[in-house]
């Protein structure tokens, strides 16, 4: 597994309790904290072999965690960059906000100007009544070929609005997967991408409503130059139990070449 470097830029924080590091660390100094929630989402659906080969070979990534509470005004910023003459990364982020937390993060990807292969998860748990806006830039060089997934569990009450948004990148395969957990939960899923030259992305996403009276809302857009392409596949799975729940899905896409292609497969 190749190097990488991630940190925060934050402004004063006052809270109490509040963790902002990389992962490496947190695994260092906060070992309960980690070890009760690393893994704890779930497997994506679909990537049986690229989850395990995660799982063997991460290294480091974003760790954050809110108390009980904790209402962070501020935006926070993180980022992740390939180091140097690595040709292949695992970067692991690993989002907790605790009953009644709030918080807005913005998280870049970027560097990586050779060759580079990048295995990536995201794991947000939002305990009781909690709210997070989490943006992910992806910027990652003309030659980066991306895997992500990223899971999300919502529990009682929980709020979470989850943007994703495409710039760089030769290939990059998504799946984006948000878990109503609890009765009550609010889910808004945003896409933006753009494509030139010859990117391909091909994202995957699930809104899935295990309680009910849940609420989920996804949009994902594209805009496409040259002979780049978009696949988009949107699941949305109401268990038995999920009584009363709402849930929209919309893809649009904006082709502006004669070579560029968009594929969407609602489900």
């Amino acid at each position: 597994a190749g190097a990488i470097q991630a940190g925060w830029e934050t402004p004063s924080l006052t809270q109490p309790g509040v963790v902002l590091t990389d992962l490496e660390t947190a695994v260092r100094e906060f070992p309960g904290l980690v070890e009760e929630h690393l893994f704890q989402t779930g497997e994506p659906g679909g990537l049986k072999k690229f989850f395990s080969q995660h799982q063997a070979f991460w290294r480091s990534g974003l760790f954050c965690l809110v108390p009980r509470g904790g209402k962070l005004e501020l935006p926070l910023k993180a980022w992740v960059e390939a180091c140097q003459g690595s040709t292949a990364v695992f970067p692991h982020v690993l989002v907790v906000l605790e009953e009644g937390a709030e918080a807005t993060l913005m998280d870049e990807r970027r560097g990586g100007n050779g060759l580079l292969f990048s295995n990536e998860m995201v794991e947000i748990i939002l305990k009781p009544d909690a709210v997070l806006r989490y943006v992910r830039l992806q910027r990652w060089g003309p030659s980066v070929s991306e895997v992500l997934m990223q899971r999300a569990i919502l529990e009682r009450n929980a709020q979470l609005l989850n943007i994703t948004v495409g710039f760089g990148g030769r290939l990059t395969k998504g799946r984006v997967e948000t878990v109503l957990r609890g009765s009550g939960a609010r889910s808004e899923l945003l896409g933006i991408l753009f494509g030139s030259d010859s990117q391909h992305y091909d994202f995957h996403t699930l809104q899935d409503h295990e309680a009910p009276e849940t609420f989920s809302d996804l949009l994902y857009k594209s805009a496409l130059k040259d002979k780049a392409k978009v696949i988009y596949t949107g699941l949305i799975r109401i268990s038995r139990q999920a009584q009363k729940s709402d849930a929209y899905q919309a893809n649009r896409n904006l082709l502006l070449s004669e070579g560029a292609k968009a594929d969407s497969i609602p489900m």
